[in-house]
């Protein structure tokens, strides 16, 4: 939506950084499922690494402008899956479109009613709106 390239550049950056982050994650989970007494030195390595990793997240994440709604942060906190919202938000909007398209038809119908009423009864009447009409196009 019009990002500039320095934004999609801090975008992916921070993508690379989160996903080094869920990988060092990963990595102690494995260290600590299955410690041994000379994992130690291993699992502390990890542990600086993720502490790292965790710092460059931050970093490039102030280089990002996000806009995320609280409604949106709120469902997640509250364990919902974001798809589940992005689903309600979606249906809200597609009803809304919905609504939309139904006035502006029973309008433009309105429209096209009125008119023929006007043409039948009011025939002088209906040669100056057309002639209105056309003058608008113009």
């Amino acid at each position: 939506m019009g990002e500039s390239i320095a934004d999609e550049q801090a975008l992916a950056a921070l993508e690379k950084s989160i996903a080094s982050t869920i990988d060092t994650l990963l990595k102690i989970s494995a260290t600590t499922f299955d410690y041994q007494a000379d994992s130690g030195p291993v699992l502390q390595r990890r542990i600086t690494k993720l502490t790292n990793n965790l710092a460059n997240v931050e970093a490039a994440g102030q280089a990002v402008e996000t806009n995320v709604p609280l409604s949106a942060v709120e469902c997640i906190e509250s364990g919902a899956s974001p798809d589940t919202y992005t689903k309600s938000i979606t249906q809200v909007l597609v009803d809304k479109n919905q609504k939309t398209n139904g006035i502006i038809t029973a309008v433009t119908n309105l429209h096209n009613q009125l008119a023929e009423e006007i043409r039948k009864n009011y025939p002088e009447l209906h040669a100056e709106y057309e002639r209105m009409l056309k003058e608008e196009d113009k």
